[in-house]
């Protein structure tokens, strides 16, 4: 995403660039049409004037004639072109701004993003640690119902020794009593 907007402010700047460049050649040009003038830029013809004046050549293949006779008269050429351009330079430029906002909303943005992934990360981790520790105490819970079970028979078996020993000890007295 910020490589587009990146590719598109470097071709907007590039726009820019090119369109100063025109309008400065368009101006040079001018000056010049009275002796017949051939402007190129980037191997595009921009302006070309014939040794008479009668043809205009203006980029992406418009040609205007007209009869270029005063040097006044092609003057008034430059306005209308610095009137065109004017408004595309200020558009282009406005088109900078906006894009450096945008951009600087998205370093936020992603900032942002960066900064909730790193505590999703550290939620995780708390995660995983609390669910071993849960694991742990199961593995320990298990342990102690086993002992617990090992204790209760244990205690069973107590149990009976000594009901046993009650039972004889009960006999042995009776056995004492009638002997005595």
């Amino acid at each position: 995403m910020f490589w587009k907007r990146e590719k598109e402010e470097e071709r907007l700047k590039d726009e820019l660039e090119k369109l100063k460049r025109k309008a400065a050649l368009y101006e040079l040009a001018l000056n010049h049409v009275s002796e017949g003038v051939r402007v190129e830029l980037d191997g595009e013809v921009i302006f070309e004037k014939g040794p008479e004046g009668e043809e205009v050549k203006i980029s992406e293949g418009v040609s205007i004639f007209r009869k270029v006779e005063e040097r006044k008269q092609a003057e008034e050429f430059l306005p209308d072109l610095t009137e065109t351009l004017n408004p595309i330079l200020e558009r282009a430029q406005h088109m900078r701004e906006t894009f450096e906002e945008t951009l600087k909303e998205f370093e936020d943005v992603y900032r942002t993003l960066i900064n909730g992934l790193e505590l999703i990360g550290y939620m995780f981790k708390k995660l995983e640690e609390e669910t071993q520790d849960m694991y742990n105490m199961k593995q320990l819970t298990d342990e102690l119902r086993e002992k617990s079970k090992y204790i209760e028979n244990i205690t069973r078996i107590i149990e009976g020794i000594s009901e046993q020993t009650n039972l004889r000890a009960l006999n042995a007295s009776i056995e004492a009593a009638r002997a005595g």
